[in-house]
């Protein structure tokens, strides 16, 4: 299943989408790196739009039902999780109306985190955690499950900078929080799967 973390600065008017597809591989959790993307706040919608409805990020999977339905074949987009600098919830609030279903990231002062379900089904959630919590992704981000699958990308050496540098000083923006929020919900949030798509 894909994973796009967007983390979106607006006081500089700069967005990064960072694409992970998450992997089982020998009982072994492997993030794949796939896409890197900078974008502006003005065109965020599209932008975001164009990650959400591209045909590479699409997971087709055969679900069979408990009660001798036939199988049915479902195409799954990926998981949106988007996190702005001031913590405002308007670019959330723009996507969902536009039925884009998004998971709000905002920071809360209390340790942990939580989840607060929408009034629309499937329209994502909104999740408030603590910073401390990111540092549990410490170890993912220097370990080899983090895979990148396209090395040429100027943008790939870039964002392994930006880790190396995040590790070092705890200074979290750019494209490494686009990475940090996908990682984080792949480790944080259990998938549901329901047979009705």
């Amino acid at each position: 299943m894909f994973f796009a973390g967007i983390y979106c600065d607006d006081e500089s008017g700069l967005c990064w989408g960072v694409v992970v597809e998450k992997v089982l591989r020998n009982a072994r959790k492997e993030y794949h790196v796939t896409d890197i993307r900078c974008f502006s706040k003005e065109s965020f919608l599209p932008d975001i739009k164009s990650i959400y409805k591209d045909p590479c990020f699409l997971r087709k999977k055969k679900v069979f039902s408990q009660d001798r339905r036939p199988p049915k074949n479902t195409f799954t987009p990926p998981v949106l999780v988007l996190a702005v600098k001031s913590g405002d919830p308007e670019m959330v609030n723009v996507l969902r109306a536009n039925g884009i279903p998004v998971e709000g990231f905002f920071f809360r002062d209390q340790p942990g985190w939580t989840r607060e379900e929408q009034k629309v089904l499937r329209f994502g959630t909104n999740l408030y955690v603590h910073r401390d919590d990111l540092a549990k992704l410490d170890n993912v981000l220097a370990s080899p499950s983090v895979i990148w699958v396209d090395n040429e990308n100027p943008e790939v050496l870039k964002l392994q900078q930006e880790i190396k540098r995040y590790l070092e000083t705890k200074n979290i923006h750019g494209s490494v929080f686009g990475l940090i929020l996908a990682l984080w919900h792949c480790e944080t949030i259990k998938q549901i799967k329901r047979y009705g798509g």
